[in-house]
């Protein structure tokens, strides 16, 4: 990696927003040793000269130079300790040494923190051997610069190794929502004439058992992978958009779940007070209610049960089916993308996921929780009235 990538946008402003404060933070402790110390009360050198460093990395243009540039911020520092230490000012000692070389290791890399080393013995051996015996001062500093070296060293690697692992992460991301941006656009208008297709030839009243069942086959082959498009497809836009544009409305949710659970053709049992309304968007709340109810059948068992209610954050609903319920295992991972039960071939994966993404966009949450039988997944989102509502509206 490139001694300057990765440290252009972020570093260097907290770079030289960390020494600014960190020798201010010396200059607060001088200031106590010298007034707890009447012999040295005249000696404010060093206070001035830490101001003024605290200064100059607060408001020279950093931005406009080379990301490394604020790593010369050391040498002021290691004068100004010198200085200290030499006049018995100093009050962290050795110890401001490996703060030194800890503001070096998170923000620089490693190699600067070798490139310093020398600074820092030269630094502390000097000014200690001006005041005890040579040899004493030179292997005091010696030790101090083992275990300030040793703390930036540490700190760089590890900062190094967290920047490439964002940097590959991101780069999978971005590899990822481009192809199944491309895939889901690819495959929509093949899909498209490939069901009509079969769907015609299905039609025909005179067809032999085996070929129907095998055309009844294609089209459930056909709608599993329309799913992974359109799955992919509302994947893609959350991730581009960031924040999903909604339409949002006043809408009866007795009536939403009812026409959710036709849309999933399977006997549902809708138990919505007939007055309870949600702020919603109406595609996106069917959206919602249909993947709750379809991961109800597909991963449970009869009865499925929609059930809502009003809590103190707006309209809690909730779809619990009574199968076998969720591993332990899996449970921390329910909302995450392309979580699938492996036992279950229609499952892509993105139900749940969009699910707990729309939910959001709403200003709500998707919840699961274990039932006995069975399992109960949900999301709270607002009601048509109150404070939540009127932010939403606003928007």
């Amino acid at each position: 990696m490139d001694a300057g990538q990765g440290y252009a946008t972020v570093n260097v402003k907290r770079a030289t927003r960390q020494a600014a404060a960190l020798t201010l933070a010396g200059c607060l402790m001088n200031l106590v040793v010298i007034f707890a110390s009447p012999r040295k009360s005249a000696d404010f050198t060093i206070i001035i000269a830490g101001l003024v460093m605290s200064a100059l990395a607060l408001w020279l243009p950093w931005h406009r130079w080379h990301p490394l540039t604020p790593a010369l911020l050391v040498v002021p520092h290691l004068a100004i300790q010198s200085y200290g230490t030499y006049h018995g000012i100093a009050s962290a000692g050795g110890g401001y040494y490996v703060v030194i070389m800890a503001w070096l290791g998170m923000n620089f890399p490693v190699k600067l923190v070798y490139i310093a080393s020398p600074l820092v013995v030269a630094s502390y051996g000097i000014s200690l051997a001006l005041i005890n015996e040579p040899v004493a001062g030179l292997w005091k500093a010696l030790t101090t610069a083992v275990i300030a070296i040793f703390v930036g060293v540490a700190l760089a690697k590890n900062v190094s190794r967290e920047l490439i692992a964002r940097q590959q992460i991101a780069a999978a991301e971005r590899w990822r929502a481009a192809l199944a941006a491309t895939l889901a656009h690819d495959l929509r208008s093949p899909l498209s004439i490939i069901q009509l297709s079969v769907e015609t030839v299905k039609a025909e009243t005179d067809l032999p058992p085996d070929l129907d069942d095998l055309l009844g086959r294609t089209l459930r082959q056909v709608g599993r992978i329309s799913r992974l498009v359109a799955g992919l497809m509302d994947m893609a836009r959350i991730d581009a958009q960031g924040e999903l544009r909604l339409d949002l409305a006043t809408v009866p949710l007795a009536e939403a779940a009812t026409e959710a659970a036709a849309f999933v053709g399977t006997p549902v049992t809708v138990q919505v007070a007939p007055g309870l309304t949600v702020l919603a968007d109406v595609d996106r709340l069917q959206q919602i209610l249909v993947n709750l109810i379809a991961n109800a059948v597909r991963h449970g068992r009869p009865p499925i049960v929609v059930h809502a209610y009003e809590i103190e954050e707006g309209v809690r609903i909730e779809v619990r089916d009574h199968g076998k319920g969720v591993p332990s295992d899996r449970r921390t991972r329910l909302f995450q993308r392309f979580q699938s039960d492996d036992g279950v071939a229609e499952s892509v994966g993105l139900g749940l996921w969009i699910v707990d993404q729309l939910a959001r966009a709403h200003g709500g949450q998707a919840h699961f929780r274990p039932a006995d039988p069975g399992t109960v997944m949900g999301v709270t989102l607002p009601s048509a009235r109150g404070s939540i509502a009127d932010d939403l509206a606003a928007r």
